[in-house]
C-alpha cells in the first residue's frame, strides 16, 4: 500500500493528478486512504481512452526517460486506433454535413427534389392544355382578321402548338437530370 505521493512517484505522474483520479473514481483506496499500486494501475489501464492510448504512453515513456530510466513502450495496437480515429472522422464529417443541410433548409436555399419534380410536371402540364386550347380560340379570329377560310389556320396553329408541346415535354424530361448534374 501506498500514499498518494508515493504513488504518484511509482507512477510517474503528480500528486494533484493522483488526487483527481481517486475523486473521480478511477482509483480506489483503503479506508487509510491508501492505494494498492497493482489495483490503481490496472484501474487506470482499464480507464484509458482508446483514442488516446498511444499519446498516453509516448507520453509515460517521455517522463521516464527524463528520469533516467528506460521502459520499453507499451504495444499498441495502431490499426485499432487509426480505424477508431477514421471512423470518428467520418461521423464528424458525416455530422458537420447534416448540419450544413438543415441550415441551408432552414435558410430557405434547399428544397425536396421530388416536390420540385412535382411542381415542374403540374406546370407543363398546365401549360400545354393552355396551349392546346389556342388554336379553337383563335383561328376563326385571325381568319377573320385576314379573310381567310378558318380551317387552315386552325391546322396550322394547331402543328405550331404540337411543336412547341414537345419541345416543352423534351425539356420537363431532362430537367430532374439536369438539376441532378446541378446538385454540390
Amino acid at each position: 500500500m501506498m500514499t498518494f505521493t508515493a504513488y504518484a512517484k511509482h507512477r510517474g505522474i503528480s500528486q494533484p493528478y493522483v488526487s483527481q483520479l481517486v475523486a473521480k473514481g478511477v482509483i480506489p483506496v483503503s479506508p487509510g486512504k491508501k492505494i494498492d499500486p497493482e489495483v490503481a494501475d490496472a484501474a487506470i489501464e482499464r480507464s484509458r481512452d482508446v483514442n488516446k492510448a498511444h499519446t498516453a504512453d509516448r507520453h509515460a515513456a517521455d517522463r521516464a526517460a527524463k528520469r533516467g530510466v528506460v521502459e520499453d513502450r507499451p504495444e499498441v495496437d495502431e490499426s485499432v486506433c487509426g480505424q477508431f480515429n477514421r471512423a470518428k472522422a467520418q461521423t464528424e464529417k458525416f455530422r458537420a454535413k447534416m448540419f450544413e443541410i438543415n441550415y441551408r433548409k432552414a435558410a430557405g436555399e434547399l428544397c425536396e427534389v421530388t416536390a420540385v419534380k412535382r411542381a415542374i410536371f403540374d406546370t407543363a402540364a398546365s401549360v400545354r392544355k393552355m396551349l392546346e386550347r389556342v388554336p379553337d380560340r383563335m383561328s376563326a379570329r385571325i381568319a377573320a382578321a385576314y379573310n381567310v377560310d378558318a380551317r387552315p389556320c386552325h391546322l396550322l396553329l394547331q402543328g405550331e402548338v404540337r411543336d412547341m408541346c414537345a419541345e416543352l415535354e423534351k425539356t420537363a424530361i431532362a430537367l430532374p437530370e439536369n438539376l441532378t448534374a446541378t446538385r454540390q
